[in-house]
This record gives structure tokens, C-alpha cells and sequence, in this order.
């Protein structure tokens, strides 16, 4: 993987703009006093960040440049900083670049805005102190490489908008242990799960300790099976795993349901998540804690 990064490295001198390449007009330089801001304004007059200049280790993307709102990273942007810790994104962003972070060897925590809509290949690549990810945006696709050799990885949370996991999306991520998956993804990339070189080998092999969660028929079963790699079930409307459905996971629901509805932070695990979805509206609320209470019922009335 470092003969990975170390192309990409060569290969991005020609693409990204170095030295007084931003004078040329494409490219608008603002100095926040913090912060040297390297951007240009898209075909929507929305800016676009090609660079933060800066010895700050903690940085916070802002909403707004010059007037000019904040909607997108660009590819390469933060490639191999290697002293940045932490980042964090505006809620008005949308677009994440191609390996926009990679080498970032310090970043430990990414949280990915509701509003982003699309991350690029291997934006996380070889970020190797990444511990856990968490993405909340509207996007598809877990793209190719995206978060590959990120070794001390161990919590991913996948929004329910995503459909596809790309080509070694999370190869040799070999901290992480189990990953929670909802029906809707219906196509994996090669490697793209539980997959790791293994150099005694000297080939591919599958982590004999990675568990996908995800309901029974789905998908997500088919490629634990296809890489003999351990499947639990999801079984919608038991939240606590107990085997049955009853007032105490409905209750569980509408908790998170408040929670939710007075901008709380949410409290579910991704396999809790995908548990109280019983309307399939991507969302926990009071129709699914009604569900539960109906199938509770029934189970009674059965008795």
C-alpha cells in the first residue's frame, strides 16, 4: 500500500496547483488570520477548498468564504498532511474530492455531514490513525479505496442512503471487526469487506473474525457467505437482541424518537438503526414503535 501512496504522491504533482500556479485567476487565496484558504468558485459561484495553508492541527472547514458559501473539497486538497489531527466539516458541504485526505496520518475521528452527497475514491486511503467514521450525508457509494489501510479503523457507521461499496472500500482495515449493513446495498466491490493482504500468503485473505450484521436474504448475507465470513441477523423491530419483539423495543423507539425530534444526538448503534426501521423510511419515529406494538400484540393475542 505505501507504493499506493507513494504513485499517488507523484502522480498528483501533476495535478494539483503548486506554488504560484494559484495566481492564476482560477484561484482565490484568504487569510483568516488562522488559516490560509486556497479556493475557487464553482459553475454555482459556490467556493470550493483546494487548500488550508496552516500549522493548526485541529481544523474546522468554514460554511462561508468571502461570501461565498462552502459546498465542496477538492481532490487532493489535504492529501498527506500528515500533522492535521482533526477536521471538521460544514453543514454546508456536498462534495468530498478524490483522495482528498489521503496519508493523513494523524486524523482519528471523521464525521461526514447530512448534506454531502458524494465522497471520492480513496478520500481516506491510509489514513492509519482513523478509529472511527461516521457518515451522515445523502451519498451512494461508498467509492473504491475509500477508507483502504485504515488499520487502526474500528467503528463504521454507513448511512441508509448508500447502494454501493466499492472495490476495496475497506481493505485492510484489519481493527475493524463487524460492520452493520441494510438491505439496500446491493452490490460489493472485490475486497471491498473483512478483506486484508496477507503476506504469509502473498495473496488476499478474509479476517476469520469479521461479522456482518444484516438482515437474513439480503445482499449483505450473500457476500458474508461468498467470503465465508460470519453473518448475524437483523431482525427488524428487536432492538435488543433478545429474540422477541415486545413493548420494551417500542419503547427503546419512541425514546430515540425524542431524542431525534429535539436535535439530540442520536444514542442507536448502526445494527439498532437498521432494527427499528420497520416502515423502511430510513428514519426511527413513531410509525415504527407502532409497528412493533402491532406485532407485539399479535404475538399476545397468539398465546
Amino acid at each position: 500500500m505505501k507504493n499506493i501512496i507513494g504513485f499517488i504522491s507523484a502522480f498528483s504533482l501533476f495535478l494539483m496547483p503548486v506554488g504560484n500556479a494559484y495566481a492564476d485567476d482560477k484561484y482565490n487565496i484568504v487569510d483568516t488570520g488562522e488559516y490560509k484558504i486556497v479556493y475557487f468558485l464553482d459553475e454555482n459561484s459556490n467556493a470550493v477548498i483546494t487548500e488550508i495553508n496552516s500549522e493548526v492541527k485541529d481544523i474546522t472547514v468554514p460554511e462561508e468564504i468571502n461570501g461565498f458559501k462552502v459546498t465542496g473539497i477538492d481532490r487532493y486538497a489535504f492529501f498527506e498532511n500528515t500533522e492535521l489531527n482533526s477536521v471538521i466539516f460544514p453543514e454546508t458541504l456536498e462534495t468530498i474530492g478524490d483522495y482528498a485526505f489521503a496519508g493523513c496520518l494523524s486524523i482519528k475521528n471523521i464525521t461526514i455531514p447530512k448534506n454531502v452527497n458524494s465522497v471520492g475514491k480513496g478520500c481516506f486511503l491510509s489514513c492509519t490513525e482513523l478509529e472511527k467514521i461516521s457518515v451522515k450525508g445523502n451519498i451512494k457509494e461508498i467509492p473504491d479505496n475509500c477508507f483502504a489501510s485504515c488499520t487502526k479503523l474500528n467503528y463504521a457507521d454507513i448511512p441508509f442512503s448508500v447502494t454501493d461499496i466499492g472495490e476495496k472500500a475497506f481493505f485492510g482495515c484489519t481493527s475493524l471487526n463487524d460492520i452493520a449493513l441494510h438491505k439496500n446495498i446491493t452490490s460489493f466491490g472485490d475486497s471491498c469487506l473483512g478483506a486484508y493482504y496477507d503476506a504469509r500468503l502473498g495473496d488476499i485473505a478474509y479476517k476469520n473474525d469479521f461479522t456482518i450484521h444484516a438482515e437474513k436474504n439480503s445482499e449483505a448475507e450473500k457476500y458474508a457467505d461468498e467470503k465465508s465470513l460470519s453473518f448475524s441477523e437483523i431482525k427488524k423491530g428487536d432492538l435488543n437482541g433478545d429474540g422477541k419483539i415486545d413493548s420494551g423495543d417500542a419503547s427503546d423507539i419512541l425514546a430515540e424518537y425524542s431524542r431525534l425530534s429535539t436535535n439530540n444526538s442520536e444514542s442507536f448503534s448502526p445494527v439498532r438503526k437498521i432494527a427499528s426501521d420497520l416502515d423502511d423510511n430510513f428514519m426511527t419515529n413513531s410509525s415504527d414503535a407502532s409497528e412493533v406494538l402491532k406485532i407485539y400484540a399479535s404475538s399476545q393475542t397468539a398465546k
